[in-house]
């Protein structure tokens, strides 16, 4: 048995694998070659084939219009029994009327197309668009017409919908297209505009440098050609508009397109001499000329080297053919301002110098003045000793003769008792007489060196020390650590003095601090060099820390000079370093205060009054 091509054709419902033309041409030429050319032993295969494929089919009788034969997918698209839908004219379900049918034709044909479009009726009255593929079939005498269905009602209105859509996109690309027809009008006509102001400022600044540079006395003789920094400001934008060939060497520039453009703040130190800012001095500056027509001021400028330099400036308000500009002149005066600095410090060095001349001289002043009054008061203390040795001799001779002169009238009883009151009278005397001349041989200006007894100079200037003129507490002058042999070459004055002055301040500070018992210590030994080493100590509370390190300067404390004790330690200290090429030094205890002392045998050179 032959075997039949057969032909593949996907539902409509399902992906298509062949385009509609091909899948209609297929089960077209399938049908009519097995319609042509089957022989019975085919025709059960043939029947099959046209009622259940799945393409639309109907044969159709070309004299009466009547659908002959229908396929099972006829049945389901048009919605009527078969046998109904087999009696019935194509004139039925086509709603084109037989004008129209001519028409689409006739479009057919002259489309070059092979199908015709017609809407066609459905059983439930409903319209759907077709495509109908029809060719004759010759059966003898008779000529049927064989036609293929196909459904593109769906493919009808995704067109219409994309029709649609197309003209609602032409339409966006025409508004859009006249929208930016509109900026891009409207950009040209700015642009323009801006090229007629360019075009007009332009025209401006050539008119403005022509005018500027029309007057030759004020290019060449009073600008150009002055050997004087000039500067034309805009006093609007505050920029540079003209200078002269001064003005680029003074800013450090080599050519003038670097200086114009520019303003006061490119050229200068951003802090002014006096701490002011560059923008607000400048400011204050332009507005000052601007209100009286001129200012005149120091500028600290700044080269673009870094260089900081500082200039006399001139500003002025000036016009110049119906404008208002201002016009500065510079002068360098780097170099008068470094001199005048110098000269400044020099004059303060000077006048420090002076000052301490001065303050110098007063003191060698005051010293000497102390100087002269202690020397005044020695020399008056040795007279008044002298002085007072003869009425002390002459009250010991009356005592003498009240007692030649009264005891004969005296009972023998009261005799003893009054010649003892006579006796103490006469010792006072005698030892008034004593301490005269003590002072006398101590403070005499012929007084020379011998060897003085520490402890005894210690012992005999406490004699004569008033305390209660500078302590009324208890006084414990503590010298067992003092060696008694100690004994030092020198004035007996000098160490007296050493010692008291000493012992002096001592009772000065525990008057201050309200001590009821004052303790000083004395120590004394012999150092290996031979020299001698004095150490005295107190539990008075010790020196002022603030002035411990000038304690020995004249007038180191304000208590001092309330007591005119201010030179009392300086001289102490020039005695003890001067005379006896010895140190003295001044610290503190847990109690009080030490002074530590060492002296030298004096020699006849150190004689110094």
């Amino acid at each position: 048995m032959r075997q039949l091509p057969t032909l593949c054709i996907c539902d409509s419902k399902q992906k298509p694998l062949l385009s509609k033309w091909f899948i209609a041409m297929g089960a077209a030429f399938s049908v009519l070659f097995l319609l042509h050319h089957a022989k019975p032993v085919f025709a059960i295969e043939t029947h099959n084939l046209f009622q259940h494929h799945g393409a639309i089919m109907l044969l159709i009788d070309t004299e009466t219009g009547q659908i002959i034969r229908a396929n099972q997918a006829a049945v389901d698209f048009y919605g009527y029994p078969l046998d109904a839908l087999q009696g019935l004219l194509i004139s039925q379900i086509n709603a084109l009327s037989s004008d129209q049918i001519r028409d689409e034709m006739a479009a057919a044909a002259a489309q070059n197309r092979n199908y015709f479009i017609f809407p066609h009726r459905l059983a439930n009255g409903e319209m759907r668009t077709v495509e109908v593929y029809s060719w004759p079939i010759h059966d003898g005498d008779t000529t049927k017409l064989f036609s293929i269905i196909h459904d593109v009602s769906d493919k009808v209105a995704a067109e219409a919908q994309l029709l649609a859509q197309h003209a609602e996109v032409e339409a966006l690309v025409v508004e859009r297209t006249e929208w930016l027809v509109w900026v891009f009008g409207v950009a040209v006509l700015l642009q323009a505009s801006i090229i007629i102001l360019l075009f007009f400022a332009v025209r401006q600044r050539k008119q403005f440098l022509a005018r500027l540079s029309a007057s030759e006395k004020y290019n060449r003789a009073l600008f150009a050609d002055s050997r004087i920094a000039q500067v034309v400001i805009n006093p609007i934008s505050g920029q540079f508009r003209d200078c002269n060939e001064a003005a680029i060497a003074i800013y450090g520039f080599t050519s003038r397109k670097d200086v114009l453009g520019k303003t006061p703040l490119d050229v200068s130190a951003p802090i002014q001499a006096d701490g002011t800012p560059s923008e607000i001095a400048a400011q204050a500056h332009i507005a000052h000329a601007k209100q009286h027509g001129s200012a005149v001021f120091e500028w600290r400028h700044r080269r673009p080297d870094g260089h900081v330099w500082d200039a006399d400036t001139h500003l002025m308000l000036v016009e110049h053919q119906g404008e208002q500009l201002l016009l500065f002149s510079l002068i360098d005066i780097t170099k008068r301002k470094q001199a005048e600095a110098a000269l400044q410090e020099t004059l303060a060095t000077l006048q420090s110098q002076i000052d301490m001349a001065i303050q110098k001289t007063r003191e060698q002043d005051n010293i000497i003045f102390e100087q002269n009054r202690h020397k005044s008061l020695t020399d008056l203390l040795v007279n008044l000793a002298h002085q007072w040795r003869q009425p002390l001799s002459a009250v010991a001779l009356t005592l003498q003769e009240i007692d030649d002169e009264y005891q004969a009238l005296i009972p023998a009883e009261q005799l003893e008792p009054f010649r003892a009151t006579l006796d103490r009278g006469v010792g006072q005397i005698m030892s008034l007489s004593e301490t005269l001349n003590y002072f006398t041989s101590l403070y005499e200006s012929n007084e020379t060196p011998t060897l003085v007894n520490i402890a005894e100079a210690l012992k005999q200037g406490l004699t004569y020390f008033d305390i209660k003129y500078y302590y009324d507490g208890v006084l414990i002058v503590e010298s067992s650590g003092l060696d008694a042999s100690l004994e030092l070459r020198a004035r007996k004055s000098d160490m007296t003095e050493i010692l008291i002055e000493v012992v002096q301040n001592a009772c000065t500070a525990a008057h201050d601090q309200r001590l009821e018992t004052l303790i000083i210590t004395v120590r004394g030994s012999r150092l290996e060099s031979g020299a001698l080493y004095i150490e005295i100590e107190d539990n008075a509370g010790g020196i002022d820390q603030s002035i411990l390190p000038v304690i020995f300067a004249p007038y180191a404390t304000t208590a001092f000079k309330e007591r005119n004790k201010g030179l009392g330690l300086y001289m102490l200290k020039r005695i003890v370093e001067e005379r006896y090429h010895g140190t003295i030094q001044a610290g503190n205890t847990q109690e009080g205060a030490r002074i530590a002392i060492t002296l030298d045998n004096l020699s006849d050179a150190n004689l110094t009054p």
